[in-house]
């Protein structure tokens, strides 16, 4: 392969911003036959998309493509990249089933906020890959898409979680919506059936910076926004919960969960190790929640998220994810609600 197509290719797996793309048309240069001189263009955040379809659509190679589709899922050139992949013997991405009910405007759902925390260099356990990348995609889709106040923690420390969440739960009223997303080590002690989640200054065999199950629960109990969500993709997540019966809701049905309280989580897997891979750039769990939140046709709870996801993961993983209330902290039935905003 030549050197400007392995450039390439590493730009396309790695594209996350415009710095990015000012990085890969920087070092063009070098490549250039002698004698020719290649511009390196400004490229404004706004036209990532364009610039990204620039830099690929000349590719012989299928791994550009799928580059493309995971990071623009809904891009301007997503037909074109399609036609690509079949043209070079790949199988196209088939296009998610919308899910969800379009909005009607009529019911409020309240204020939005979202903790997320990706911790991937740990300072005493085995580091991982991809915790950061989807901390950060999920953020970012929760903020463009959703409308939600989005505080992010990357490689965050215990006292840092704790301290995240005290800010929160000064601020958050019974109008408002919470969702706490983690990527992280997770880990099972079985004698007490005990399940933590592992900060990035957590010590093996120690638990002094270790974020237990009870302290999760006891988080969540007391906050006053009234429908509170978990999504935890880490390992052995599944003691969070206790399973709920899945049901098809109609705009009727979401505005009557949303007048109970919810306390539920979202765990990549039950009592099992789970995949820091599988999705591409992505856990294989991550990949799947995001393409369901992006296949949101307006309005849809969390119920019909975890059914438009679950399949993907179980067909591609041997993990199981979970999806049920969180023990003790005051659940009424509620369910959280995704509204779409664009």
């Amino acid at each position: 392969m030549p050197a400007w197509n392995q450039a390439l290719t590493s730009f396309g797996d790695n594209l996350d911003n415009s710095k990015a793309i000012a990085s890969f048309v920087a070092g063009l240069p070098q490549y250039a036959e002698p004698g020719t001189t290649i511009a390196a263009p400004s490229v404004a955040p706004a036209n990532i998309d364009l610039a990204f379809w620039d830099s690929v659509k000349g590719s012989s190679n299928p791994a550009d493509f799928q580059a493309y589709l995971r990071k623009f899922p809904n891009g301007s050139f997503e037909s074109l990249a399609k036609s690509r992949l079949v043209a070079l013997g790949e199988p196209a991405p088939a296009r998610a089933k919308p899910i969800g009910q379009p909005a009607n405007g009529k019911t409020n759902f309240g204020n939005y906020h979202a903790l997320v925390i990706g911790i991937n260099s740990y300072r005493s356990v085995a580091p991982l890959k991809t915790a950061v990348i989807d901390a950060k995609e999920v953020a970012e889709e929760l903020k463009k898409n959703y409308g939600f106040n989005v505080t992010l923690l990357i490689d965050a420390t215990r006292n840092q979680v704790l301290d995240a969440f005290d800010d929160l739960r000064r601020n958050l009223t019974d109008n408002d919506n919470l969702l706490i997303y983690y990527a992280g080590h997770g880990y099972l002690d079985t004698d007490s059936d005990r399940g933590f989640w592992l900060p990035v200054d957590a010590e093996a065999n120690r638990r002094a910076n270790w974020l237990s199950n009870s302290d999760l629960a006891d988080m969540v109990r007391a906050t006053r926004a009234k429908h509170v969500l978990v999504v935890a993709d880490s390992c052995y997540a599944g003691t969070l919960t206790r399973s709920l019966s899945v049901q098809m809701s109609g705009l009727d049905d979401l505005s009557r969960l949303a007048q109970k309280r919810a306390r539920t989580a979202l765990t990549s897997g039950g009592l099992e190790p789970v995949e820091d891979s599988g999705g591409g750039q992505h856990s294989i769990f991550a990949k799947a929640f995001l393409g369901a939140l992006q296949s949101n046709a307006g309005v849809a709870d969390m119920s019909q998220i975890f059914s438009s996801m679950r399949r993907e993961v179980i067909l591609g993983s041997q993990q199981t994810p979970q999806y049920g209330d969180i023990r003790q902290t005051g659940h009424e039935g509620g369910d959280f609600i995704f509204v779409r905003r664009k």
